[in-house]
């Protein structure tokens, strides 16, 4: 069952609109706003550079631009709370469509790519967010006004696509080996978050939105920003899958330094300067496509159970279908991982 939560963003927009009037919130009516947002605040909170504190600030000081804490996701949250004060009509009519949306509809869309039995209770949380149109946290979901809803097909998307991760997470954590993994502070518990975001961004972006990574004629006259992302994603496809294969590598190495290989691992997961696609959901998306090829849906889809088999699969996958090709010894090498092996 899917419930859709708009309490926070509806204390957040009155505050807003109150501050762009001339009526800046009190200590009262501020940490009423936080804690209606407690969702939002806790996801970003535990970000690197980022506490309550500074996204508190960013609150109070949105339309103070030089009194914002420094910072790229500070500085991207109040200039979103910006935009939302001059499009308020537009966003008070997206949350009069979505109370007549049937959200737990797009939970069957999803179970046709999830191992059966998989359950898909969360909540959505809409969120005023500039940076992230939507995010899974704590198998619950965000969903930003400002990114993931231009209209109802963008919005079931992005539900669709957050969904299907908390599906895969489910699996994650039914798996005791990968979560013993997950929890060393170690290279290959990078390595083993990079595959596993590899195959969940790849199967999410794939199967439930695929407008995110697959658009007609990206090179040609890109018409906005995106669709310039998706371009130099695309001419830079071999460049970035040689460097998803650095990474694994740099991970797998015996003495591999956890600091360097998590930065190595954020630089193709997260897309920090733009906050538009990260290289990671492209070269997954690519992989689960080049998959699509030669396997049949359910030993692609049982991936999400048993992530030791998601290279091997593409690998062969790749090799029929004339796609890049990693190495088979990093290949074995992860594998070990789960036999506990390396």
């Amino acid at each position: 069952m899917l419930t859709i939560d708009m309490e926070g963003a509806q204390a957040l927009l009155r505050l807003l609109q109150c501050a762009k009037e001339g009526h800046p919130a009190g200590e009262a009516e501020l940490e009423g706003a936080l804690a209606a947002n407690a969702f939002f605040v806790d996801f970003y909170s535990q970000w690197e550079g980022s506490s309550r504190q500074t996204i508190r600030e960013a609150i109070r000081c949105f339309n103070q631009p030089e009194q914002v804490p420094a910072g790229i996701l500070p500085t991207r949250l109040a200039e979103g709370f910006r935009q939302a004060v001059d499009e308020m009509g537009l966003l008070q009519s997206r949350m009069s469509w979505l109370k007549e949306v049937d959200a737990s509809s797009i939970a069957g869309r999803v179970l046709a790519f999830l191992p059966a039995n998989t359950p898909l209770d969360s909540v959505i949380h809409i969120t005023v967010d500039l940076f992230n149109g939507a995010f899974v946290y704590q198998d619950e979901m965000g969903v930003s006004l400002l990114k993931g809803m231009a209209d109802r097909k963008t919005f079931e998307g992005a539900v669709a696509h957050e969904l299907h991760h908390a599906g895969l997470r489910f699996w994650s954590g039914q798996d005791a080996v990968r979560q013993g993994l997950l929890q060393e502070q170690s290279g290959r518990a990078v390595a083993v978050l990079h595959v596993q975001n590899l195959l969940s961004e790849g199967m999410a972006n794939y199967y439930c939105a695929p407008e995110y990574v697959f658009r007609d004629s990206p090179q040609e006259l890109p018409a906005s920003p995106f669709q310039a992302r998706l371009a130099r994603l695309q001419q830079q496809e071999g460049q970035l899958f040689a460097q998803a294969e650095a990474v694994l590598g740099m991970c797998l190495e015996p003495e591999a330094e956890y600091e360097r290989c998590w930065e190595a691992f954020k630089a193709l997961a997260f897309d920090m300067e733009e906050a538009l696609l990260p290289a990671g959901h492209y070269l997954g998306a690519r992989m689960v496509q080049t998959m699509e090829q030669v396997h049949s849906r359910s030993r692609v889809v049982g991936c999400a159970q048993r992530l030791s088999e998601f290279l091997p699969l593409y690998n062969e996958a790749a090799c029929r279908a004339g796609a890049f090709v990693p190495n088979s010894r990093l290949i074995d090498a992860f594998g070990q991982l789960f036999l506990g092996g390396v």
